[in-house]
């Protein structure tokens, strides 16, 4: 027995000696930084009075600085718009107009080209595209082998508390749909729309005339619910004519607009509907038909229970 419990004790020993032999897996290694040390800021969001401060950062492994750098951007734009709470994509759209604009100026007088996430940068930060920034080089190890180089980016970016201000003004009335009650018209193009019940139950079929003095595309949009919004269809209507509209009412109990957009020329409607807030379509309409004759009715009924 005595030999027996020494044999096991040897072998017991001999397993214990295989534990911690396995080689550490490599770690990427940082090669350049644009600092020493990195900024505070990255970590602690600087605080000042009369603005408010938001870091981007890209972390994912862009193997090319500049793409590295406008995710960074893209970062902190997204962080902005979730403090305005709105989706990004909304944020872009309010600007969309200024972006172009920006744009094209940059390249008419710079002569060189800037993407839709710098314009938009710079439009939030007033001029500046960001405040401070900070960049690492890493390598990507595998074995012995550096696989490939990629970027950690940073950006800090400053947005003064007076346009943060104006921002939330200019979403609330891109959000109030309820108020959407549009008769207006740019030039001596018109229509005259016919509408007889004004009173309907849910699911019943309403039916809409419309004449035009004037050769026109005339397009139909039904908002109703919280800021929902459906396209019924679009017509060419000629000079004296008039088209018709069936529809069904889709809204339980409360108002629907029918919103009719007229105008000389054909207009992208897929690219207004694309827009989130009814208003921010309306005025997507108008500006695809800047320098063109339009008008624009709202007939609103009640749907009843």
């Amino acid at each position: 027995m005595k030999y027996l419990f020494l044999i096991i004790l040897f072998v017991g020993c001999g397993s214990k000696l295989t534990i911690g032999t396995h080689p550490t897996p490599p770690k990427d290694s940082l090669i350049e930084s644009a600092l020493p040390v990195r900024p505070v800021w990255i970590t602690k969001t600087p605080e000042a009075s009369g603005c408010k401060y938001f870091v981007g950062e890209e972390l994912s492994g862009k193997t090319k600085e500049e793409e590295a750098r406008e995710s960074a951007i893209a970062d902190m734009l997204k962080r902005y718009a979730e403090y305005l709470g709105i989706d990004f994509k909304v944020l872009t759209q309010i600007h969309q107009e200024e972006i172009k604009k920006l744009k094209d100026d940059i390249h008419r007088t710079e002569r060189r080209v800037i993407t839709d996430i710098e314009a938009l940068c710079k439009i939030i930060t007033a001029g500046s595209e960001i405040k401070e920034k900070y960049w690492e080089k890493w390598a990507k190890i595998s074995g012995n082998n550096i696989e490939y180089y990629y970027y950690k980016y940073w950006v800090l970016g400053k947005v003064e508390e007076r346009f943060i201000e104006e921002e939330r003004e200019r979403i609330k009335r891109l959000k109030d749909w309820k108020d959407l009650n549009i008769n207006e018209k740019n030039s001596d193009l018109d229509i005259f729309v016919y509408e007889k019940k004004g009173k309907y139950k849910v699911g019943e079929e309403f039916l809409l005339e419309v004449e035009a003095n004037d050769n026109c595309y005339i397009y139909f949009l039904n908002f109703y619910g919280e800021g929902k919004v459906k396209f019924l269809g679009s017509e060419f209507v000629e000079k004296g004519s008039r088209c018709e509209l069936k529809g069904k009412t889709i809204y339980e109990g409360g108002e629907e607009k029918i919103i009719i957009f007229a105008c000389e020329k054909e207009i992208d409607i897929n690219s207004a509907l694309k827009e989130v807030y009814p208003l921010a379509i309306i005025e997507n309409l108008k500006n695809q038909a800047k320098g063109k004759r339009y008008t624009i009715k709202t007939i609103t009924y009640l749907v009843e229970r």
